[in-house]
Parts: structure tokens; C-alpha cells; sequence
């Protein structure tokens, strides 16, 4: 019984450490390479997004700022991103969402906002 109930306690005493609930989203690094690519993708599709009222806004590069992951029935990726015009000043903050089951990537959620001036800057993937 001792041990049922110590392992019932398991995810709660991860968050207590700081460590995200299993299941949860864990922070990942902007620089690795499915990031990159979730990221990639979510620019791809950016002009397309249902409801998307800078869908038409130009932009010639784009800084991932954060990101965290989520493990489902493929990988959930969070992404902040930084939309820069051709000069490196930014455009549009973008918070997305993107689903990766399995190499087949949609986006599920977006939402624009203004620039961050609080974010170091990370290394400028050009766009197209």
C-alpha cells in the first residue's frame, strides 16, 4: 500500500522540483533541428491560417525565441517567434502551435501580438 501511494505522488513531487508534469510541456531548444522545422512550417503556413489577419503581413527572416514540446500521438511544438522584415526590425510576435504526427504537420492554435523588446535575440533563420 506504501508503495501505491508513493507512486501516485510521483508526478505531483516533479512539479514541486520544478519538473514538468508528465504529459506536460517541457521546454526544448530553438536550435534543434524538428524546432526549426515546426517552426518552418508554421512560417510556411502563416499567410494560409484560417482567421489570420496579418496573414498578408511581409517578412523576410524569423527568430525563434522559446519552445517547448509536448509528447502525444506525435509531438506537440510551442513555438514564440519573432517575424522580422528585410531590414531585422520586428513585425509581429507570433505565438503556434504546430502538430507533428509523425512527419505530417498542421497547425492547431496562433496568435499574433505585438514584439517583445524584453527577448534576447537568437540567431535570424532567413525566410525564403
Amino acid at each position: 500500500m506504501k508503495l501505491f501511494a508513493a507512486l501516485l505522488s510521483l508526478p505531483f513531487a516533479a512539479s514541486i522540483g520544478g519538473q514538468p508534469l508528465m504529459g506536460g510541456y517541457s521546454p526544448v531548444s530553438v536550435s534543434d533541428a524538428r524546432t526549426t522545422a515546426a517552426a518552418a512550417f508554421a512560417m510556411d503556413s502563416f499567410p494560409t491560417l484560417p482567421d489570420n489577419l496579418l496573414a498578408s503581413l511581409p517578412f523576410a527572416s524569423f527568430d525563434i525565441v522559446a519552445a517547448s514540446q509536448q509528447v502525444v500521438a506525435g509531438i506537440n511544438y510551442r513555438l514564440e517567434i519573432e517575424m522580422k522584415d528585410a531590414e531585422g526590425v520586428c513585425v509581429n510576435h507570433a505565438a503556434i502551435t504546430v502538430y507533428d504526427r509523425f512527419g505530417t504537420q498542421t497547425v492547431t492554435s496562433f496568435e499574433n501580438g505585438p514584439c517583445r523588446v524584453d527577448v534576447a535575440l537568437k540567431p535570424r533563420i532567413e525566410y525564403k
